[in-house]
């Protein structure tokens, strides 16, 4: 991972055409998440629905400066105050001075500053700017590169990361390795698909892809990947519509590779949410054998029925489910699959810290309380669902998450009160030639600093033959 300041580039192309008309957007977005409506992509996706005469390159600008202030917040903040001791705006009310983080970004990206001036004075008359005020602000926002961090709490500012966050990934992982996992979770994602094996093989989809101008290449890991090198609206790709292929990160395609599903199978995806690695598990099973998807939520079941119908998958069933561990196996539906299950992937409702490229606040949504809470569920979550596996039969761990309370200190803790499973090698189910690359003792671990992935954590268990 080169260490070059992550914010250099974060924008990717100079729009500087776009920002007069968008920069009031840009707060209008901001302050709709700072109220707490709804997560920052939920209320992107919002606005740009209820403004469909925005442009794709409007959609491109307004996203990457709203997600790259937000995710920059706190280093971008200490600038300002810096910059303000030095260089002070007048006709500007001191509440609204968080109002320049956005500009600071476009100035740190290359932006033009008469440009961003002239932007901000569309929306604030009155501003009056000192002459080099936004050459300082940008000096010092490249100050607190995050790669020059000496210490946690500098790095905890630097990164714009909770120092509670950084405190425990420097707990899990050491400071060096904390401070390359807190600038990689701090970086933009890349926009990955899944080949549906059921429709034509991952050279073919490149090759069309290729073909209708879309430049792509094959992941490194999993051998159905596909990552897009620019990004692109991906439910305008040929191919889309026929279910050619589904949106999923690099990382979440090895979780369902962990399973070892195969056709004829008899599968529980007990978290399945909408359904990705339901899908990506029915194309491994070739549409033979079932997987019984469970959700507590009607509107994520909904959506894995209409992804699973544009694949072309018809062993999927839905079955909605309490919420509660402790309620479902009260479910007829679960009754029936008790002992029975070939494969059970628990991919547990966790923390998400391994996601937050996609999910810049995800950090202001959590904390180290909720963070135990979900490990309890999750604990909760194997004790019930390990009922399922039949003898021999295979049970999975999974979670988008970088902590150890939520990885390995769950799996060991469950299986040292399960008499009846045992560990197995996650590598049992992973190609040899990536398995050295993906996974550590027993464990599959995937991380974004040194495999451009989400952060995902897989434990494998097998129930005996016969009950202690």
């Amino acid at each position: 991972m080169e260490k070059t300041d992550p914010l250099l580039g974060a924008i990717g192309a100079v729009r500087e055409r776009h920002i007069v008309h968008n920069l009031r957007r840009i707060f209008e977005i901001i302050a709709s998440v700072e109220r707490g409506d709804s997560t920052l992509e939920k209320t992107a996706q919002s606005y740009f629905r209820s403004h469909p005469k925005l442009g794709s390159s409007d959609r491109a600008l307004i996203g990457d400066v709203v997600i790259t202030t937000y995710r920059w917040k706190m280093r971008l903040q200490n600038a300002l105050r810096h910059t303000l001791v030095q260089e002070r705006p007048t006709g500007f009310r001191a509440e609204e001075t968080d109002a320049l983080l956005p500009g600071a970004v476009l100035i740190s990206s290359g932006y033009d500053a008469n440009v961003v001036t002239s932007a901000y004075r569309r929306v604030f008359p009155s501003l009056d700017l000192p002459p080099l005020f936004w050459e300082q602000l940008a000096s010092h926002v490249f100050s607190l590169n995050p790669w020059e961090s000496a210490d946690l709490e500098q790095l905890a500012l630097r990164a714009s990361l909770p120092e509670w966050v950084v405190r425990r990934l420097t707990a899990d992982h050491g400071f060096e390795r904390a401070r390359s996992l807190a600038i990689a979770l701090q970086t933009k994602a890349p926009i990955t698909l899944r080949n549906n094996d059921l429709r034509q093989d991952r050279e073919t989809l490149i090759a069309e892809l290729l073909a209708a101008g879309v430049a792509v290449v094959p992941t490194v890991f999993s051998p159905w990947g596909v990552q897009l090198s620019e990004r692109r609206e991906v439910r305008h790709l040929q191919g889309f519509g026929s279910g050619a292929f589904d949106v999923q990160d690099e990382g979440s395609q090895l979780v369902a590779f962990a399973t070892g599903a195969a056709p004829g199978m008899v599968i529980v995806d007990a978290c399945a949410g909408a359904g990705g690695k339901s899908l990506a598990l029915g194309a491994m099973m070739r549409n033979e054998g079932t997987i019984a998807a469970f959700d507590p939520s009607e509107a994520k079941l909904e959506e894995l029925r209409v992804r699973a119908a544009r694949a072309g998958l018809r062993n999927v069933q839905t079955h909605r489910v309490p919420a509660t561990p402790e309620e479902v196996p009260h479910e007829a539906v679960f009754q029936r699959l008790v002992g029975h299950a070939d494969v059970v992937l628990v991919d547990a409702p966790c923390s998400g810290s391994g996601t937050a490229r996609r999910n810049p606040d995800i950090f202001a949504r959590i904390t180290p309380e909720g963070v135990t809470r979900y490990s309890q569920t999750q604990r909760r979550l194997l004790e019930t669902y390990s009922r399922l596996v039949r003898p021999r039969g295979r049970l999975v761990y999974a979670t988008c998450s970088l902590f150890r309370e939520e990885n390995r200190e769950v799996a060991e803790g469950w299986l040292r009160d399960a008499a009846d499973f045992i560990s197995i090698p996650v590598e049992r189910s992973i190609p040899s030639e990536i398995a050295p690359s993906v996974c550590e003792g027993a464990y599959l671990s995937v991380f974004p600093d040194t495999h451009g992935t989400d952060g995902f954590f897989v434990a494998a268990f097998e129930r005996k033959s016969e009950p202690q």
